[in-house]
């Protein structure tokens, strides 16, 4: 639950949240077996889940891709 609210805190809505959880579980599933201390496997989930939606938040402010002039068809 508290990954859940940070998720909606930062993104502000529901669909772009549930999206980023289950990138964040993604990647925590796949890192346990790089985690050195269980002991902090809380705070390690919530560093995870900051890269995640910094990213997230960081492409949504990016400017969009212009695309190029059509190729004429052959």
């Amino acid at each position: 639950p508290r990954l859940w609210r940070h998720a909606l805190g930062m993104l502000r809505q529901r669909s772009a949240a549930e999206e980023a959880l289950q990138a964040i579980w993604l990647q925590v599933v796949r890192g346990l077996g790089r985690l050195r201390e269980p002991d902090r496997l809380s705070a390690w989930m919530h560093g995870v889940a900051r890269r995640v939606l910094q990213e997230r938040i960081r492409t949504s402010y990016a400017p969009a891709e212009q695309a190029g002039p059509l190729d004429d068809e052959l």
